[in-house]
């Protein structure tokens, strides 16, 4: 039976099987990355609410009882996707830097993305307050200091 299995293994392994290449997964990246820029992260340098944070849920909703749904993005403050986005800007950042092409833009999306975690975290203790006032010391987190196109 051990025999039978190495065979297999062996015929297997010697067989010509198709992968994908470097050229043909960086178009696939950067085709999805394209695709998550225009359908799923609304990018503003204003830091307005709902920007720079990707979609939590988007999909077709009802939004009253008995009524046509409708399509909808969901751009929550309690975002888990955040992280993942901030992590996936850092790497291509990176990327982009050690292999000397251009990474202004990925850069100013990655301080914008901060940004909105830094706006996220000044105003989530203003949500239980009665009148929703913001204090300065709900800024409680991290701080960014950073500009986009300075550094």
């Amino acid at each position: 039976m051990n025999k039978f299995i190495f065979i297999i293994a062996f015929i297997l392994n010697t067989l010509n099987l198709y992968s994908q290449n470097i050229e043909q997964n960086l178009k696939k990246y950067w085709y999805y990355r394209s695709r998550l820029k225009e359908k799923f992260v609304y990018i503003n340098s204003g830091n307005e609410k709902g920007s720079n944070i990707p979609v939590e849920i988007f999909g077709e909703f009802e939004l009253e009882p008995n009524t046509a749904p409708v399509y909808a993005y969901y751009f929550g403050d309690g975002n888990g996707n955040l992280p993942y986005y901030i992590g996936m800007l850092a790497t291509e950042y990176r990327l982009l830097k050690d292999y000397g092409q251009d990474y202004t833009q990925t850069l100013n999306e990655l301080i914008y993305a901060l940004q909105a975690f830094e706006r996220l975290d000044a105003s989530a203790e203003s949500y239980y307050r009665p009148n929703h006032e913001v204090f300065p010391e709900d800024l409680n987190g991290i701080k960014i200091t950073l500009t986009p196109n300075i550094i």
